[in-house]
């Protein structure tokens, strides 16, 4: 087994080993992307603003097949459908033969996912270190409790406003991180987001001090659409970025990937974990290729769906 594979079946749940194994060509180097123009547009408007979760930034594509062998999926060959019991199925042709794949996410959280990724959203969940109602009502946040404030999308739902909330707290509870970053990537993304200098940050948020953020910047995620037991894998890492101030300037001084483990399943109740926080940034990678592809699909599907 090579030390990916390995590092996959650790990051996956059990009955998804068998599908990471036919991975075994990937690499960090493939999933994880040094270069990154989104974050690059993003941090000139929102880094000094606030820290935060940030969805839709990444990229995706579509990988079909089973252990012997796996192939491309266009984009535009792949079809999204949420069905009456609010499952997200995937569907695609190949060889002539119509296949359809369930993906593991929360239903309640599809249709405010694709709303937010069309509308491009900057900022899903933030506690801003002063208030600009201007910039607030132009990114569309909504306050939700003592100076916390949440994309407009998800707000309203109580158990989907608490998963966004709690995504948005994922790394305030470190554990042992069990993928660690390949230390040429980690500084090639670290090299990335400093490319641009930044404007010194307001008093408010030196007297606040710098928080992190999360988001999918640099992510190069493979959806597998698994012939062998029909349901479809994200396989990719968001990341966490952490901001200092150094000679004047805002610098990223340390990333690390969010990952989930074997363990880790989605929760049927309001207590949420690492399975519940990836399958909302799998969301928003789906969404994003969708959008990325064809912006006309995207709405469509929400058209159809929401």
């Amino acid at each position: 087994m090579t030390f990916f594979r390995a590092l996959l079946f650790v990051l996956f749940m059990p009955t998804v080993a068998v599908a990471m194994a036919m991975l075994d060509g990937f690499g960090q180097n493939q999933l994880i992307s040094t270069r990154s123009r989104t974050y690059e547009v993003w941090a000139q408007d929102n880094l000094l603003f606030s820290g935060g979760l940030i969805f839709g930034q990444g990229k995706a594509r579509f990988v079909i097949g089973n252990q012997k062998k796996f192939s491309d999926v266009s984009t535009d060959k792949v079809e999204a459908r949420l069905t009456q019991g609010a499952d997200l199925e995937l569907s695609t042709s190949r060889d002539g033969k119509a296949w359809t794949f369930a993906l593991q996410v929360h239903g309640f959280a599809v249709c405010p996912m694709a709303r937010h990724i069309r509308r491009s959203a900057p900022i899903a969940y933030t506690i801003p270190p002063y208030s600009d109602a201007e910039y607030l009502q132009k990114v569309g946040l909504i306050p939700t409790g003592n100076n916390h404030y949440i994309a407009r999308e998800f707000n309203g739902e109580e158990r989907l406003s608490r998963l966004v909330k709690a995504a948005d707290f994922w790394i305030e509870h470190p554990r042992t991180v069990s993928v660690e970053m390949d230390p040429a990537i980690e500084q090639g993304v670290l090299d990335d987001t400093n490319r641009t200098v930044l404007t010194v940050p307001s008093n408010a948020v030196l007297a606040r001090g710098f928080t992190y953020f999360s988001g999918d910047f640099h992510t190069n995620a493979v959806i597998l659409l698994n012939t062998d037991d029909y349901k479809a894998y994200v396989i990719g890492w968001p990341m966490v970025y952490r901001p200092e101030l150094i000679d004047g300037k805002i610098k990223i001084t340390k990333v690390a990937l969010l990952e989930a483990r074997d363990e880790d399943k989605l929760s049927t109740g309001t207590s949420f974990g690492p399975a519940d926080f990836k399958s909302l940034f799998d969301l928003s990678l789906l969404f994003k290729a969708m959008r990325d592809n064809s912006p006309a699909r995207l709405m469509t599907f929400v058209t159809k769906n929401c």
